[in-house]
C-alpha cells in the first residue's frame, strides 16, 4: 500500500495555521482535596477564550463558585454561594476611564467611576 502525501500551497497552510492559533483553547481541570477527618472537596476550573468558571463542591454536596467573562472593554463576574446567595461585579473600560458596579447578595449596589 502506497500513501501519497497531501500537498498544500503555502497560502492554504498559512490559513490553516492561523485558524488554529485564533481558536480559543478550552481547558478543564478537576482537583480533589481530602481533609484530615476524611472530608473531601472538589475544585473544578474551566477556561476558554476570555471566560473562566471555577467551583468548589463540599463533602455535603453544596457548591460555591464564580463565572468570569473578559473582553477588551468589559469584565463581568458572577459569584454564587452554597446557600443560594449571589453577587456580581461588572467593569467597563474605555479610553476616557473605567466604571465598576458591584451588586451584593442582598441587592446592595456600589458604583465607582474613574476618569483618565
Amino acid at each position: 500500500m502506497h500513501i501519497t502525501p497531501m500537498k498544500f500551497s503555502g497560502l492554504a497552510l498559512s490559513v490553516a495555521v492561523m485558524a488554529l492559533l485564533a481558536a480559543p483553547l478550552a481547558q478543564a481541570r478537576t482537583s480533589e482535596i481530602s481533609g484530615p477527618k476524611g472530608g473531601q472537596v472538589t475544585h473544578q476550573v474551566q477556561r476558554g477564550g476570555g471566560d473562566v468558571s471555577s467551583s468548589w463542591t463540599g463533602a455535603n454536596g453544596k457548591t460555591a463558585g464564580r463565572n468570569v467573562s473578559r473582553s477588551r472593554d468589559e469584565t463581568t463576574a458572577n459569584y454564587y454561594g452554597p446557600q443560594g446567595q449571589t453577587a456580581s461585579r461588572q467593569v467597563e473600560r474605555s479610553a476616557e476611564g473605567a466604571s465598576a458596579t458591584v451588586t451584593g447578595p442582598q441587592g446592595r449596589v456600589i458604583r465607582r467611576q474613574t476618569q483618565y
